[in-house]
């Protein structure tokens, strides 16, 4: 017997790989050629919601939703029919030209190095896929709009979530199915209940930005304050000002416990702004130290009303790139070359780094917090007119966990606002400084699961040792 450093390409081996490839392209035909049948046919049933049960996981990805014509994803997906073949003829001929290379030059050691570059990399991308994954999400799936999913505009609160919505969020992160309730909160359906309710505000975090449903922070919490009604009225976007707003109109129970403000940095900015994410929203004002709602009612832009652009069609280039990066240890690898990239252009052009070390704290500590106070102020006061208890939740910034980013905590100036109205206020940083998992997209500001599993845990410790819940 040979060893398996001195494995040679003999003619079994060729024709298994003639045999593999020749199945393989078998295959892919007669899938072009199923398509050509009925692939209009799928389609058009997909994006209708009345795909077969085999093919039901595939009903949110293309359904309607008013987002864009069936003519648009008929064309895209003939588009990407055309493109993958143009791939796969591709990867084939690069394929043959290696073999052909192996076959002269390197013919004892040829399937050794193949087999060891091969187990190698299934190895990594095995760790990335199970304890940090990277997956990528092309731009021509990604639909995360300002003006859409699941929000709609709304005279008093700028936008607000849609009624009985239901659609598929792609962020450049993840992809999360996202469902409202009747009242238009991701929430559940809320009956009639004797249970003291706790009321979570907030925004995008507590929405749960990028997360599926049963990941989010509030449906853990949910699960474990069983002897309470938990709502949660937050909404994308939505600043202190916003949530405000929200509670006042709501009421559904009069049984209330508590109100849990989820603060984040961005929140001094929002309620001090009338425009935000491209949105016009209202903004309250302090008249003889009183609030007075101003912008209402607030503008409608034009991108609430406008028609939405055709789906464009793929690139050989972007559907190579596409493909290639479904590898998420490839995708890690082309993020951090892509951003070191960015951040040394933005050095040697002497601006301030664009990159992860981006100092992200100058927004929200220049900006005054005057009106932020009034406006707890105001809610403290909603809260307890009734008969429950107002907690603040501070939710860190991405940036205090940044390496080499200098950056100055916004909680401190939180603090010395609830300090002064004698709302009890937790901070949730250094309960995320403690873990070993990411608990932040590598690209965005928001948390992942085990962001939001930390910050649910988080909460139940305080709220159980401080008293306030059973």
């Amino acid at each position: 017997m040979t060893m398996i450093s001195h494995i040679t390409l003999n003619h079994k081996t060729v024709r298994f790989f003639v045999i593999a490839t020749l199945l393989f392209f078998s295959l892919v035909t007669l899938a072009v050629v199923l398509y050509l049948f009925l692939g209009h046919k799928a389609v058009e049933m997909m994006y209708l919601g009345k795909a077969p049960r085999f093919l039901g996981f595939l009903n949110g990805v293309i359904e309607g939703q008013g987002v864009h014509p069936l003519s648009s994803y008929l064309k895209l997906a003939d588009n990407v029919v055309e493109v993958n073949l143009e791939i796969l003829v591709t990867s084939y001929l690069v394929l043959a030209s290696f073999l052909c290379l192996g076959l002269t030059f390197y013919k004892k050691n040829f399937l050794l190095l193949i087999s060891t570059l091969g187990i190698c990399f299934l190895l990594l991308e095995s760790g990335y896929r199970i304890f940090d994954p990277f997956p990528y999400y092309s731009p021509e799936e990604i639909n995360s709009t300002n003006h859409g999913n699941l929000s709609q505009y709304d005279p008093i609160l700028g936008w607000k979530g849609v009624p009985n919505g239901k659609v598929q969020f792609i962020t450049p992160n993840n992809k999360a199915w996202l469902e409202h309730n009747s009242q238009g909160f991701r929430d559940i359906e809320h009956g009639p209940s004797n249970k003291k309710a706790i009321v979570f505000l907030g925004d995008s975090f507590t929405w749960g930005y990028e997360v599926q449903f049963n990941k989010m922070f509030v449906n853990r919490l949910r699960i474990k304050l069983k002897r309470y009604e938990v709502f949660n009225l937050a909404h994308r976007g939505f600043g202190t000002d916003q949530s405000l707003l929200t509670f006042k109109n709501w009421s559904s129970s009069d049984n209330l416990a508590l109100v849990i403000l989820m603060f984040c940095e961005n929140d001094i900015e929002d309620n001090n702004s009338t425009m935000r994410y491209d949105k016009f929203k209202p903004k309250f004002e302090i008249h003889s130290n009183k609030l007075v709602l101003t912008n209402v009612p607030v503008p409608q832009n034009q991108k609430w009303v406008g028609k939405r652009n055709e789906i464009s069609l793929i690139s050989f280039e972007s559907q190579l790139k596409n493909f290639l990066l479904t590898s998420h240890f490839l995708h890690d690898v082309y993020f951090r070359l892509d951003n070191f990239i960015k951040t040394r252009a933005a050095k040697t052009k002497n601006h301030e780094r664009k990159g992860l070390l981006k100092n992200l704290s100058t927004n929200a500590q220049a900006q005054d917090i005057t009106l932020t106070k009034e406006i707890i102020k105001v809610l403290k006061h909603e809260t307890e007119k009734r008969g429950g208890e107002l907690i603040i939740i501070a939710i860190p910034s991405r940036a205090e966990f940044m390496k080499g980013a200098t950056y100055e905590p916004y909680q401190r100036n939180l603090a010395r606002i609830s300090e002064s109205l004698d709302i009890p206020c937790l901070d949730l940083a250094p309960y995320f400084k403690k873990t070993f998992f990411r608990t932040y997209y590598r690209g965005d500001m928001h948390w992942n699961k085990h962001g939001h599993k930390i910050a649910s845990d988080a909460i139940w410790n305080y709220l159980t040792t401080k008293g306030y819940v059973s």
